[in-house]
């Protein structure tokens, strides 16, 4: 990943983040969900590749047609049948439509939340978070540390167990009890190494009255800018959106209205989900 990217005040792209999960989970628009969709792919090969992106794609899919499967087979809308089950339950075509978007829903919002974490390091998420509660900053900063040195520890013990000659290779009863023994070697290591840190934080003050903290973003031009342009958008997309409910419905059947308003909202959504592209323009300002 371009460490450009990540130039940007934490809150920016917080915003641009979940302003844009949240329209893609709430808004039940087949084109706002395809647009999503759409970018959504477009950044996880920006930052995948397209062979990992396919990979991925391929497992989700699974998951998608097994979402489709369940709600076909318990919901039984629509005008348009298809087939009928053996208990006489039509299958229709509304249904498949509307479960296929719904899944398509999930696997942007996963995608979205898979970039976000790709732009959002521990530092970004710490910095935001110290703003709402500081200590649920310092709980989060904790075990953003802490998962890193689990890994290694665990790594560390079962290593140092198989140079003894423990190895249960070959025998999955003899595995679990294995995996147990390393596991409760680990958390007793990080209970010790808990009371460690909390006597080293009483000791350099962290609960007194006068201490501070040190942040290093500073909101600049650009971000105001885009923050600005941010705001307008979610702005309007969202009045249009509740002003005019009725541009799409899925039952009795699939329709999607030809109106401007539609082609208008389309357009200011593809807009703002390409924002981390303009993001190159705004370098230079």
């Amino acid at each position: 990943m371009n460490l450009k990217d990540n130039i940007y005040h934490p809150m920016v792209d917080f915003i641009y983040f979940f302003s844009i999960i949240l329209i893609t989970s709430l808004c039940l628009n087949p084109l706002i969900i395809g647009i999503s969709f759409l970018w959504s792919c477009i950044y996880i090969i920006k930052i995948k590749g397209i062979k990992k992106f396919f990979k991925l794609i391929g497992f989700l899919s699974i998951m998608m047609i097994f979402m489709v499967i369940i709600n076909v087979l318990f919901n039984h809308k629509g005008l348009t049948v298809i087939m009928f089950l053996r208990n006489n339950n039509p299958i229709t075509l509304e249904v498949i439509i509307n479960s296929f978007f719904m899944s398509l829903i999930f696997l942007a919002v996963i995608f979205w939340y898979m970039y976000f974490n790709e732009l959002f390091f521990s530092e970004k998420i710490i910095y935001i978070t110290s703003k709402l509660s500081p200590k649920l900053s310092l709980v989060m900063s904790m075990a953003f540390n802490f998962i890193p040195k689990y890994k290694e520890k665990y790594i560390e013990v079962r290593d140092y167990r198989k140079a003894l000659g423990i190895n249960y290779a070959g025998n999955f009863f003899y595995k679990i009890k294995e995996f147990s023994i390393i596991i409760f070697s680990v958390l007793s290591w990080s209970m010790e190494n808990s009371i460690k840190i909390s006597d080293s934080m009483r000791i350099k003050g962290y609960t007194g009255k006068n201490r501070s903290s040190f942040y290093i973003y500073r909101y600049n031009k650009r971000d105001y800018i885009l923050l600005f342009l941010m705001i307008i958008l979610i702005a309007v997309i969202t009045l249009l959106i509740y002003k005019n409910p009725y541009l799409y419905w899925y039952y009795p059947r699939f329709y999607i209205k030809k109106s401007i308003v539609n082609i208008f909202i389309m357009l200011l959504f593809c807009f703002l989900c390409s924002l981390q592209f303009f993001k190159k323009i705004l370098r230079k300002v």
